[in-house]
């Protein structure tokens, strides 16, 4: 699960960076994007932690194996959510003619 958790968290960095590049587009939507990623970013990191945690025998094994799935879903969900939050901007900006 470390280097799931680790894959991930770049991913989720690298599309971080993707998705607050474009300037051109609905900025209230450029907002909600960036918090979504880091909503998702973090919770790659809580992921990460407990996993951690988890392989020390720190703690209830099942919590903390719990813990882990949920953080790693609401890691992806919020992944998901700015991938259409992305498309939805994309599609609604008008395109830029450059003369």
């Amino acid at each position: 699960m470390v280097l799931v958790s680790l894959l991930m968290l770049f991913v989720s960095g690298a599309w971080t960076i993707a998705s607050i590049m474009p300037s051109t587009m609905n900025k209230p939507l450029s907002s909600i994007m960036l918090v979504t990623t880091t909503v998702s970013n973090i919770s790659f990191l809580l992921t990460l932690l407990v996993t951690m945690l988890l392989y020390s025998e720190v703690g209830p094994r099942e919590r903390l194996g719990k813990t882990m799935v949920y953080l790693f879903s609401a890691g992806i969900i919020a992944l998901a959510a700015t991938v259409m939050l992305f498309l939805i901007a994309f599609l609604t900006t008008p395109p830029l003619f450059l003369d």
